[in-house]
């Protein structure tokens, strides 16, 4: 991955990387990339932490009633999430990517990107919401926006 997509990934969650209380963070500036490493400002900006499939999309929903494994993550499950990864350390978190759909696609399968042009509101809702939680409890997020696993469009 290009430092400079990385580093604005890295950005798309706005939180510091260290910090004395997440609901008074408000960010200052975005991560930036130099000669091969990441910068939080002048200071250099590592971290180890968590992928997180399920933030925006959960992908193993299967309740005895229906078929599809699909669906959009609730607000605690997104909030409770993000706080778990602050409560051990972590100031990083990835994502699956924005989904796109496919001609395959079982009936209900919501999806970021329905087709060209065309959106899914709920699902952008949901990734506000995820923005947003990644915000107050003070984790970054890489949002990967391009992906070649065909579950994911």
């Amino acid at each position: 991955m290009k430092p400079r997509l990385l580093a604005f990934l890295l950005s798309a969650g706005m939180a510091a990387a260290s910090i004395a209380s997440a609901a008074d963070w408000t960010p200052a500036h975005f991560i930036t990339a130099r000669d091969g490493k990441l910068f939080d400002c002048d200071r250099e900006f590592r971290f180890i932490s968590f992928n997180i499939p399920n933030l925006l999309l959960v992908e193993d929903n299967v309740p005895f009633a229906e078929e599809n494994p699909w669906r959009l993550p609730d607000k605690f499950e997104i909030h409770d999430a993000l706080a778990t990864i602050a409560q051990m350390g972590g100031t990083v978190a990835r994502t699956y990517v924005i989904s796109v759909q496919r001609t395959n696609d079982a009936p209900g399968t919501p999806r970021h990107v329905l087709a060209p042009g065309k959106f899914n509101e709920a699902a952008f809702r949901t990734l506000d919401e995820v923005l947003a939680a990644a915000n107050r409890t003070g984790v970054r997020l890489i949002i990967p926006l391009v992906d070649n696993w065909p579950w994911m469009g």
